[in-house]
């Protein structure tokens, strides 16, 4: 490096004032996502501590460990026998689930020498660390799109502060699944994903598919969203085409490459070709079938909830059981085409509006007759989803989103994170993540800078040409 004039007469070196300035906003931006991270993980963290009182017989020591296809799976895990047995205690081999979150579990479980009440409240609050998680990612992403505007800061800490009170994602705490992991990763691949739309390099993409890898190994479903990514470049850069599709098919790559050991076992265990997790034939088929279900409940065709049901899946095992169910499944919906558009029907007023009557009760008995928590639980979902939905058209009809930078990813999320459960089932939980991005879009289309954005930068390119 050369030495300036005033290092040359033996004086201090000058200083880069532009690289202290940007290492000073790097310290703010991490000091701000820790303070965002901490508070999230206080009120998760309060908010459980809350219910466990309220709730005291739920988390004694005379309290069952949950019994469901993760907790089954985690507790073969931990005990030597692999991944195996999702409906009890077994050794025969199983894909049912992506495999990353079992394995966590099986480790907790092991450390803590078994299934007792203590290991579920460490597996409560080690979900409420992704969740937390959360509440910082979308803060980022809302930076990421309004950057290089201070007024639009105001935006940002907005949907922070609402993240970190989010009363869905309080009340999932209670019930651990792969959910909080599955949006933390989904919401750093969508980060990582927008630096690469905005410059498409080899340094870029790397990091892009190893995160997509390792949300692939937590649930598979939203990886066409990181499809998309891939490919945005591609179509927008028509110049350099051929180059960044060559840097795409190395981000593809490293995602193939960190799920390959996993595809693998798989085919070695299994004896046949189980790409991630193996249960989406029989999803299709517990929602279309002559007792089809648009939410599951206990009549539900389910091997949990059918003995039946797990006879057939113990006869037939469970490759062969999964693509039965997916071969049925199709012949029905297409000798039933009236009834499948019905429930079709019937799932998308679920996924965007929730059961707002409770008719697909689990039980028969309706949430407000089951007290003040029931129903807390449910205005939890139902009075966002309506909201959000309300918002979201008015900013349609308003053309408050015509300018949304990064429009087809925000368009890719929305339609792909619920596609799948129109044809199967439509959980609260499945789709919540669902919310938390229209919470994230309508932040953004009812920001009054952002609303001038087009403006501004019209004003700044005027005054550049002048």
């Amino acid at each position: 490096m050369p030495i300036t004039e005033k290092e040359a007469e033996g004086g201090a070196p000058e200083v880069d004032l532009a690289s202290r300035f940007e290492a000073l906003a790097a310290r703010k931006v991490v000091l701000a996502g820790l303070i965002i991270f901490a508070a999230a993980l206080a009120v998760r963290v309060g908010f459980f501590s809350v219910q466990v009182m309220h709730g005291p017989q739920l988390w004694s020591h005379s309290s069952t460990f949950w019994n469901n296809e993760l907790s089954n799976i985690a507790v073969n895990l931990a005990a030597g026998r692999g991944y195996s047995s999702p409906f009890g205690m077994g050794s025969t081999p199983t894909a049912w689930l992506c495999p990353l979150i079992p394995l966590l579990w099986a480790f907790v479980i092991w450390c803590m020498g078994g299934t007792t009440v203590h290991t579920a409240i460490v597996l409560v609050c080690m979900s409420a660390l992704p969740s937390a998680g959360c509440a910082v990612v979308y803060w980022l992403i809302v930076r990421h799109v309004l950057r290089g505007r201070p007024a639009l800061a105001r935006s940002a800490l907005f949907v922070a502060a609402i993240f970190c009170v989010w009363p869905e994602a309080l009340y999932q705490l209670d019930f651990p699944w792969y959910f909080p992991w599955q949006e933390l990763a989904v919401g750093v691949v969508v980060l990582l994903g927008m630096r690469w739309i905005d410059r498409p390099s080899l340094k870029r993409v790397v990091p892009l598919g190893i995160v997509a890898g390792i949300l692939a190994l937590i649930n598979v479903t939203p990886m066409p969203i990181f499809a998309v990514i891939l490919l945005l470049p591609v179509i927008e850069n028509r110049g350099v085409r051929l180059r960044v599709f060559g840097y795409g098919a190395v981000g593809a790559a490293l995602a193939l490459a960190v799920t390959m050991p996993w595809i693998v076992r798989n085919a070695v265990v299994l004896h046949a070709f189980v790409p991630l997790r193996g249960n989406g034939g029989f999803s299709l088929w517990e929602g279309n079938n002559p007792d089809g279900c648009v939410i599951e409940t206990r009549n539900s065709r389910h091997p949990h909830n059918q003995p039946a049901e797990l006879h057939r899946y113990e006869r037939l095992g469970e490759v062969q059981y999964s693509r039965v169910g997916f071969r049925d499944a199709l012949i029905y919906m297409r000798a039933h085409p009236k009834v499948t558009l019905e429930r079709i029907g019937e799932r998308a007023y679920v996924i965007w509006l929730t059961d707002v009557t409770d008719e697909w009760s689990w039980d028969g008995h309706k949430y407000w007759n089951e007290g003040r928590a029931a129903i807390d639980r449910a205005m939890a979902s139902t009075v966002p989803a309506w909201a959000l939905l309300i918002l979201m058209i008015w900013a349609l009809a308003t053309s408050r989103l015509s300018r949304l930078p990064y429009k087809w990813l925000f368009i890719s999320i929305v339609f792909f994170l619920p596609f799948p459960y129109y044809f199967s089932l439509a959980e609260n939980d499945y789709v919540a993540i669902l919310r938390s991005w229209l919470l994230v879009l309508a932040v953004l289309a009812f920001s009054g800078e952002f609303r001038k954005l087009p403006e501004l930068v019209q004003g700044a390119t005027r005054k550049a040409e002048g």
